[in-house]
């Protein structure tokens, strides 16, 4: 499980420049194939629920916001062991 602090920087002509922050408790379940002994794979699902939304330090609700509380997707990495 992870918390994440995501966000974008948007430069609107009629509001000047805004900042959003979007705030995510993650949860990924991972696959792990072992490639060789010294290399892996991991491959899953990833689930996020949207738990604060902010608009240049002001909180906002989420739904008024036209965010969506979950979000689905995947995930896939390599792992490299060096050493002993």
């Amino acid at each position: 499980m992870l918390y994440s602090h995501k966000g974008y920087l948007t430069n609107l002509p009629a509001f000047g420049q805004r900042a959003t922050r979007l705030d995510y408790l993650e949860l990924s379940v991972l696959q792990v194939g072992n490639l060789t002994s010294n290399l892996s794979l991991h491959i899953g699902p990833q689930v996020s629920v949207l738990t604060n939304a902010k608009l240049v330090d002001q909180s906002i609700a989420i739904a008024e916001g036209g965010f969506n509380t979950f979000d689905f997707g995947g995930v896939a990495g390599l792992e490299a062991r060096i050493g002993s």
